[in-house]
């Protein structure tokens, strides 16, 4: 007589559900709970996937400990950001570094940080309507998230960005550096004109400023970073300079346009004074406003 082998099933992937809980009857603990209930359960069954939450853990021992083990081990984490709570933002970043799949959920009318602006959100409405509406969406993003092999996040970009730009430099050309560098002068004045844009729309100190521009000559060459953390330097140390630093433009190896906002316009002979006085600037050349940057 033989007996037969019955083959081991393979292992659930498991999902670790990062949440606002609150105390067992507060109304964050009841919306959260509702829609890992209503929604992230249900959907995780449907995949065949083992979901839990940090209150749902029952083995002993720490329980800040498993929760760690489990946002870096588990082969998904939702993270419901409603409500911004801090934990689940430490909790997020740590399964960033990982860079392991992550599916980010929360409720309308959340305002995310700048940080993770950009990556994928799912907005849910807290009803009925909003629990059926949400179901097929999240299925969908859990799916392509495990599909994922390289998952993008704030995180990892910035490191792979350090990293990337580190290696290109030291075996680029110089026309490679100057692309590089260029870029990095895009991306950084794009930044500073949405910025400032915001802040002079609702700032009626912006509207009585002049925007001047300076052409500096250093002492040594620099790079566009070197001179911004030494203006940046400069105005912490002059504290009644009343300028903003709005952008810096490399022209020659040793000659800069300053792109500055002056708040104190009849304080500017004073400022030029100041950019001359410093050690690293060895000449003023000129100063203009309104002029394409």
């Amino acid at each position: 007589m033989t007996t037969t082998k019955t083959k081991p099933q393979p292992e659930k992937k498991k999902c670790f559900i990062i949440t606002p809980i609150g105390g067992d009857s507060s109304n964050t603990r009841l919306r959260a709970e509702g829609l890992i209930q209503a929604v992230i359960l249900p959907v995780l069954k449907e995949l065949d996937i083992e979901g839990h939450a940090a209150h749902h853990i029952e083995a002993s021992g720490s329980i800040t400990k498993q929760v760690i083990q489990r946002i870096v081990n588990d082969d998904l984490v939702i993270a419901n950001l409603t409500e911004l709570n801090p934990n689940v933002m430490y909790e997020l970043a740590v399964r960033h570094a990982k860079r392991k799949p992550v599916v980010v959920v929360a409720e309308n009318g959340t305002n995310l940080p700048f940080d993770i602006a950009q990556e994928r959100t799912l907005f849910y409405t807290n009803d009925m309507l909003g629990v059926e509406l949400l179901k097929p969406k999240l299925k969908a993003a859990i799916e392509k998230a495990l599909e994922d092999e390289n998952p993008d996040n704030p995180i990892y970009n910035a490191i792979e960005d350090s990293i990337m730009r580190e290696v290109a430099v030291a075996k680029s050309t110089d026309t490679e550096r100057y692309i590089l560098d260029r870029l990095d002068e895009i991306d950084r004045k794009l930044s500073n004109e949405s910025s400032f844009e915001n802040a002079y729309n609702s700032n009626s100190l912006f509207k009585t400023s002049d925007r001047v521009f300076l052409t500096i000559i250093t002492d040594e060459e620099y790079t566009v970073n070197n001179v911004e953390l030494k203006l940046i330097d400069l105005v912490s140390e002059k504290s009644g300079l009343s300028i903003g630093i709005l952008d810096v433009k490399k022209i020659r190896r040793k000659e800069f346009i300053i792109h500055i906002i002056c708040f104190s316009p009849n304080n500017l002979p004073s400022i030029v004074n100041a950019f001359q006085m410093s050690p690293w600037v060895k000449l003023v050349l000129d100063v203009k406003s309104d002029i394409q940057f």
